[in-house]
């Protein structure tokens, strides 16, 4: 199996501690600021790029450089922060100081989702009509759109989503596990906690109402998948993101 890349982009320190953090099984790059870090962006293409907040600045230019630019904007971004940060375009925001634990979990539910993601590049074979469709090029934005536009429903679950696309559970069931990574409940939960942690950087809800906005009507449950996956609480990201307001009790 390939080894996939990360490029470190910051300050001498903040890159030994990083390399330290990550296993054996990546291929670590580094680069001491952002104009080395796009240089080597762009030569060595990297599955991901983790950034230190000197490097990002205040106003997340560097972050929205990356994302904006289409040989780059596919590179999940994690950013790294000591202090309180606006809004950024970074797909995780971690607040230092960093345990290998939370990253460790972090990078790992970032790489399962972008398998699923991209499975249907790699693999066309069909065994059957319904297994062509799975396979389409089209069919996994279908599938998204689909979660998106439903996940606000809590009881909306795989087997109404099979309705919502026309397509059988066992065939559904069989692509997935054709290609590994997550599987379909898996990735309907990844696609609720992505939404929620948008959300929470959007200034205008508290951590019950982002978890009934993503389908969870239980928030000690969605605190503790949130947790899981971002290796935070959801509270505790939206400290790391400066979005508490003067509301300490709205979370």
């Amino acid at each position: 199996m390939e080894e996939s890349k990360i490029l470190i982009i910051g300050s001498h320190e903040m890159r030994a501690d990083i390399s330290v953090c990550l296993c054996k099984r990546f291929i670590k790059l580094e680069a001491r600021n952002e104009i080395q870090g796009w240089r080597m962006a762009l030569k060595e293409a990297p599955d991901l790029i983790i950034l230190g907040a000197e490097v990002c600045g205040i106003d997340g230019n560097f972050c929205r450089l990356l994302k904006a630019d289409p040989r780059t904007r596919h590179i999940p971004l994690i950013l790294l922060s000591a202090v309180l940060l606006t809004d950024t375009d970074a797909d995780v925001s971690l607040c230092e100081p960093l345990t290998n634990e939370k990253l460790q979990s972090c990078i790992n539910n970032i790489f399962r989702l972008r398998k699923t993601f991209s499975y249907h590049t790699e693999d066309k074979s069909i065994v059957d009509a319904q297994s062509c469709a799975v396979g389409s090029p089209d069919f996994m934005a279908q599938l998204i759109q689909a979660i998106e536009e439903n996940m606000h429903l809590a009881r909306f679950s795989v087997p109404d989503l099979c309705r919502v696309v026309g397509i059988s559970r066992s065939a559904l069931y069989k692509k997935f596990n054709m290609h590994g990574g997550m599987t379909v409940g898996e990735l309907m939960k990844s696609l609720r906690l992505k939404r929620a942690a948008h959300l929470l950087k959007g200034k205008r809800l508290n951590v019950s109402e982002v978890a009934w906005e993503v389908g969870f009507n239980d928030r000690k449950y969605f605190s503790r998948e949130f947790r899981k996956f971002f290796g935070q609480s959801p509270t505790a990201y939206m400290i790391a993101n400066n979005i508490l307001f003067n509301q300490p009790h709205r979370a």
